[in-house]
Order: C-alpha cells, then structure tokens, then sequence
C-alpha cells in the first residue's frame, strides 16, 4: 500500500514551515555580519526544501539498464521430468485472513488530492492572467524611441556587462518601471518618467532594473510564485515569499551601490523616495520586478541603504561558504522529505547479476511482481523491478521471523511450540483450537502469534527485526497489529534477500530453530523437490487489497528462494499469489512443478 497522500502532504508541509523558521531565525542572528545578498540568498535552501517532494528521485540502478530476454525457468531448474502433475497443487494453498478494522486512505486521499489540485489550479489561472496582462501591456506599449533615454539605457547595460537584448517600453498605464520575461526580457517605464525626471535618476532606475536581470532575479520570482502556487494553503510559506520579496529588492539595491560612488549613495537613496512620494498607487504584477513597493518596504530598503557598505572579496567569500553551510545544514536537518520519504518506501536491489522477466500475463487484474534468487549462481530474476522495489505490509508472512524470534527468545522452544486456545471464538473455524508452530503456520492463526510477540518485550523484538534487516523495521503501530497493513513493510526484493539469509543462516540463529520454523513452511515434497512457503493476504475492511505468496524450492544440491506480491486487484489473496507463482513456476519446468 502506498504511503498516504495527505499525511505525505502534510509533513513536507510541517518540515518547510520549520525550515521557514529556521531561516528567520539565522537571518536576524546574522544580519549584522552578512550581506544583503546573503540574506536574499539564504531563501535558497527552503526554495530547494520546497521542490525536493515533486523531484523524480526514484532508486537509481545501471541493472535496469541491462534488460536481458526473457529467460525460462529450464535454464536454471533441474530438469523436471516424472514430476507429479502440478494441476494436483492449484488452488490447495489457503490463506486464512481477518479484515483489519483500519480506516481505508483511499477516499481521504482522493478528496485531499482534489482539493490541493483545485487551488493549484485556481492559483495558476491567477498568475496566468497576471501575465496575460503584462503581455497586452507589453502589446499597448510603445519602443522607447527618445534617444537621450535609450542612451542611458544602454550605458547601463555596457557598465553592468549585459550582452543580453533588452527592449526598453515606455507606457502611459503604468506609474512605475518594472521588468518580466524570462526568454524574452524588457523594462517598461512610465512615460511620465521619460519627460519629468533628470538623467541620474533615470540612470539610478535604469540599474536597478537591470540588476535584476543581472542577479537572475526573474527567474528566481516565477520560482518563488511556483512554490506559492504549490504550497497555496500553507500561510507560513505566503510569509516567507512576502519576506522574499523585501529581501530581493534590497539586496537589488546592494547590487547597485556597488556599482556606484560612495557620494551617489544619498542621489540613490533620494532618487527611491521620490518615485515612492510621487508613484506610490501602482499595479499589481506577481509576474514583475518593480521598483516601488510598500511604505514598510521603502523605509526598510532605505535604511539598508543608509547603511550600505561595499563588502570586499574576502567578505564575499565568507557570505558565499556560510551560505552554502546554512543550506547543507537545513536540508540534512529535514529528515522527512521526499528523498527520505522514498528510502523508506522503497529499496533498491543492490546484486549486479539480475535477469528482468515480462511475466505480465500472468498478474491479469494485478499489479504484481515476481522475485526469485538463485543461490547457487547468486542471480535474481525478477518482473517488475519497479513494483519489486516498493515496501508495502508483509501480513502473515512476518509470521515466519514472529515464530524465530520467540524460539530464539525462548517464547517456546523446538520441543514444545504448543499454547493454548483461549476459548475466544475467531470467524475461522481451524483457529478455535490448541496450536502449535505447525497448525498455526499452516492456518496462519493470528492470535498465536500475536501471543508470540505479547510475551516479548517490544523493544527487543525491535532488535531482532533491526538484527535481521527486516525493511522498515517499524513496529510502532504496536504488538498487536504492526505486520497487517500497518507501520511494518518490507519489498518483494528484501523478501527473497531476507529468505535467503534465514536459509543459510547468516545471523547465527540456532540451528534447531531454524529448522523447527523450516519444518513448518513445509508446503510439498517429492524425490528431487521440495517446496516450503507462506502466504500473506492484507484484508482491509472486508477487502483483500494485498496478497503475498514467499518461500523457496530445494532441489537436488541448490535452492531457490522467491516472492510474489500483487496489489490492485479485485481479490489480492496470498492464495491468489500462490496460485500465480505456480503457474509461473510451472510454465518454466517441462512437466510441471515438483508437488
């Protein structure tokens, strides 16, 4: 099952709040040693926050790469011959599940995703419309054909080393100059302007409208209106872009004093009160860079001004490395965004020895996926890598580790792995009875295990889990229900991984113990094969929405270990997964699978 949309959603949006904090906070701590640039700069690292969610950061492999033909099961099985008809197997294995009373995501998410879609949409058809007036604007102005103000206009580019064709407008609609596009750029400027006021202030005006440019800054708003758009229920987030804006203009006007004369920083200063006191009503374009805003925003931009100081190279420097450190840090600091989001709900195969199968007929009406190593030749052959990849519950197939764990923990022991029944009346007749390892394995009787797990402590059965590597290893939706479409998942991949570790015992388990849970997988046996497995069926409010079928074949001097897993179907059983397996199995021996 898929990580919930809106609980995704909702703590990316917690994590960026944070970072917007965060940001604040060593703003105003460091405002008095950094630069202005640093302080606009600094937005980079919730800017990059923001994004990393909607970046495709799916597991990288070269293995997918290498897709080899499809290869039959003949290739590397033991020849099948005088085996029993596999027909006298179908449809034998059983999965015996409970529906867990657990409130389906699917509707919720639906109606999140809807509503998230619907403001990302009325959002973007704002800002569309915001530039669909900046364009008849553009279309209703006029080149600027004064040559006095298009000579400034171009001694302002050759000072601040743009080679970049700019187009100059003047427009009688608009009170203040400003600059858009990204492919195509220009400033437009208010004919007022052009006959009233005197060549420094233009020039003043001219530069910082092309400072913008310069800095990249037109690129950085239609970023920042993006985010809007995206994060558009989230006010910490319209604040920081609020904060932005402030912080653009000002370190603007830090880009243009550095250019000039320490005796033109008053003219300069001067030059923004003037246009403000005269010009202050003005359109409103989210899609522009003006260079008049609010009240606040003068004063504040003033005073920065007042203050200004040229920052020397070896400042710059520093602000440069104390930037990209504040950035490092905040993003390792946010644990939980969509690259940790991924490493949780998914794994990536790292064996380079893998065979890729299309074995897509078999799963008709699923989303399946099909793993099985060779332990002798230590290769995967796997269909639906992608699938094969993506943790999701493990239901009654824990039950294999469930029942080590408590030998190993001396829950019960190889001799005698009987409890009683508790006289609680289950819907499954064959769980109303005594139990031992063999008929709760066989009937998958969820009670008897979860007596297993209740008679260990819960944060040592978390180390046995972490001991073994077991996928997520979350056991924090509780003893009673972590393995049932719940906080526990694990991928088809980690499955086989974790199956063939159990065969050959890596983790130094006792050797009894292990055979004790073998002896209970025991499915089939027969002169050259024999066949151990368990299923697994996610039952959720009377829907089975998550079938497994895991385990592995002996054969004459090697071993095969496999997994089957299928979501989205009408009827997602671990019988149905048995079934799959064996006809996939069956298809690739002469006569049939051993049984």
């Amino acid at each position: 099952m898929s990580f919930p949309f809106f609980i995704s959603l909702l703590w990316n949006n917690v994590i960026s709040s944070i970072v917007v904090f965060i940001i604040l906070f060593i703003k105003i701590s460091a405002k008095k040693y950094t630069s202005a640039e640093f302080q606009y700069y600094i937005w980079t690292a919730l800017i990059i926050i923001l994004f990393i969610p909607f970046l495709p950061l799916q597991s990288f492999s070269v293995n997918k790469f290498f897709v080899r033909p499809e290869i039959t099961m003949n290739s590397f099985l033991p020849e099948a011959n005088n085996l029993e008809n596999y027909s006298s197997f179908h449809g034998v294995i059983k999965d015996f599940s409970v529906s867990v009373q657990q409130t389906s995501y699917e509707t919720v998410n639906i109606l999140i995703i809807a509503l998230w879609i619907t403001g990302i949409l009325v959002f973007t058809g704002t800002l569309l419309i915001t530039n669909l007036r900046l364009y008849k604007l553009k279309q209703n102005s006029t080149i600027c054909k004064n040559q006095k103000i298009y000579g400034i206009f171009v001694q302002c580019k050759l000072k601040m080393k743009i080679r970049k064709k700019i187009n100059l407008y003047q427009s009688r609609l608009v009170n203040t100059p400003f600059s858009f596009g990204m492919i195509h750029p220009c400033v437009i400027v208010p004919e007022s302007m052009v006959k009233n006021m005197r060549k420094n202030e233009i020039n003043y005006i001219f530069m910082h409208e092309l400072q913008h440019y310069k800095s990249k800054d037109i690129f950085l708003n239609y970023v920042i209106n993006f985010s809007k758009i995206i994060y558009w229920f989230n006010p910490f987030i319209w604040y920081a872009v609020k904060y932005m804006r402030i912080d653009r203009e000002i370190a603007c006007d830090a880009g243009v004093l550095k250019r000039l004369d320490e005796s033109e920083y008053e003219h300069y200063g001067n030059t923004i009160i003037n246009y403000a006191d005269k010009y202050f009503n003005m359109p409103n374009f989210d899609l522009a860079l003006e260079l008049i805003g609010n009240k606040k925003q003068i004063v504040q931009r003033i005073t920065e001004i007042a203050c200004y100081k040229k920052v020397n190279c070896k400042q710059r420097l520093k602000n440069a490395l104390a930037l990209l450190l504040v950035i490092a840090i905040i993003i390792i600091a946010s644990p939980i965004t969509a690259i940790s989001v991924k490493a949780e709900t998914t794994y990536s195969l790292t064996n380079t020895d893998v065979a890729y199968e299309n074995l897509g007929s078999y799963f008709k009406g699923y989303n399946g996926s099909f793993v099985l190593y060779d332990l002798n030749n230590k290769k995967y052959y796997i269909h639906n890598y992608k699938q094969s990849s993506v943790r999701v519950s493990p239901d009654s197939t824990y039950k294999i580790y469930s029942a080590l764990f408590a030998l190993e923990n001396n829950v019960i022991s190889s001799d005698n792995t009987q409890l009683l029944w508790n006289h609680k009346k289950y819907p499954i007749d064959k769980w109303n009875q005594d139990q031992d390892i063999n008929s709760a394995m066989k009937y998958s009787v969820n009670w008897y295990f979860q007596e297993l797990d209740s008679r260990q402590d819960l944060d040592v059965l978390k180390d046995d889990f972490k001991r073994i590597k077991y996928g997520n290893k979350d056991l924090s939706s509780g003893v009673k229900q972590f393995w049932a479409e719940s906080s526990l998942k694990i991928s088809p991949i980690e499955q086989v991984e974790i199956l063939t570790q159990f065969y050959n015992n890596t983790y130094n388990f006792d050797k009894e113990n292990i055979q004790t849970v073998k002896d209970a997988l025991l499915i089939s046996r027969s002169d050259k094969f024999t066949l151990y497995g368990k299923t697994g069926t996610g039952n959720i409010e009377g829907k089975n929405v998550n079938g497994w079928f895991i385990g592995f074949i002996e054969s004459e001097g090697n071993c095969y270990t496999f997994a089957t897993n299928i979501q989205d179907g009408n009827n997602c059983s671990g019988s149905a997964a048995a079934n799959i397996t064996m006809d996939i199995l069956s298809s690739k021996l002469n006569n049939g699978i051993m049984l």
